[in-house]
């Protein structure tokens, strides 16, 4: 009965955490998706995420698919997100559902809610157990930010508020958290929801602090979108030292240039250029 099969199934899972040889994981694998008829929420409900992690680390095609719908669908509640502790566990989960999103477009707001968890706990990412995991993160953001049919997706999930807190204080991966920016920033509502004045000030600080040349191009074009090529808003939140730095980073790179007139400034009582 039920009792039976959830007792095989906590027994499986068990058994995957255990053993080491891939055959015989493999063959484990087979068996509990046999055990609970290709349903690994059942697996989820039953044994925690032991059973999804273990079956989307193997090859077979079948399992890695049914197992990444279930972690999907678990990923898209609050509780299922909790649930999933460890870091490391979350990034395979986040790459591997973002690898199948391009020939399964339903697991895309999974992938999305696994992105957003993941850059929503910086601490947990860069402690010594888990040390390392924030780059390969954000680099992987870059990359599927970057395509239009997951943008919206992201920004739906929250990225944006997910990543601008990332570029507070002394922040080494600023330019890959700049880069990820602009994308996200052309879903009208998420750009809207996010340009608030903490916000532009956290982008126009890590401008102002930035030493290499390719982040400040980065962040002067992330700010500009960010506050819609409203000046006035990034005078409110930096001064002129952050209108400044944003129009020279553009101009240095030959970047669009924007026009002397087009400036406005009136709302903060500065002259116009």
């Amino acid at each position: 009965g039920a009792a039976r099969a959830a007792d095989g199934v906590a027994a499986l899972s068990g058994a995957l955490q255990a053993i080491g040889s891939s055959d015989t994981r493999l063959a484990l694998l087979v068996a509990l998706d046999a055990l609970v008829g290709g349903d690994w929420g059942l697996a989820y409900t039953e044994a925690g995420w032991a059973p999804l992690i273990g079956a989307l680390s193997q090859s077979s095609k079948a399992i890695v698919l049914a197992a990444a719908r279930a972690a999907a669908a678990t990923l898209e509640t609050p509780g299922g997100r909790d649930s999933l502790a460890n870091g490391r566990d979350l990034l395979l989960v986040c790459a591997t559902l973002w690898a199948l999103s391009r020939e399964h477009a339903s697991l895309a707001a999974g992938a999305s809610a696994a992105h957003v968890a993941l850059l929503r706990r910086p601490a947990g990412l860069e402690a010594d157990g888990e040390g390392g995991l924030l780059a390969p993160a954000l680099a992987l953001l870059v990359e599927v930010a970057d395509e239009p049919r997951f943008t919206g997706r992201l920004a739906a999930a929250g990225a944006l508020p997910a990543l601008l807190p990332l570029l507070q204080g002394e922040h080494e991966h600023a330019l890959v958290v700049a880069r990820s920016l602009s994308p996200l920033l052309k879903d009208d509502a998420a750009r809207e929801a996010a340009c608030t004045t903490a916000n532009v000030r956290a982008v126009a600080a890590a401008l102002l602090a930035a030493e290499r040349e390719e982040a400040r191009l980065a962040l002067s074009l992330a700010l500009v979108e960010l506050v819609d090529g409203d000046f006035g808003r990034v005078h409110a939140a930096g001064g002129w030292p952050a209108v400044v730095a944003a129009l020279a980073a553009a101009a240095s790179a030959h970047a669009a240039a924007v026009p002397a007139a087009a400036v406005d400034f009136s709302a903060t009582g500065t002259t116009t250029w």
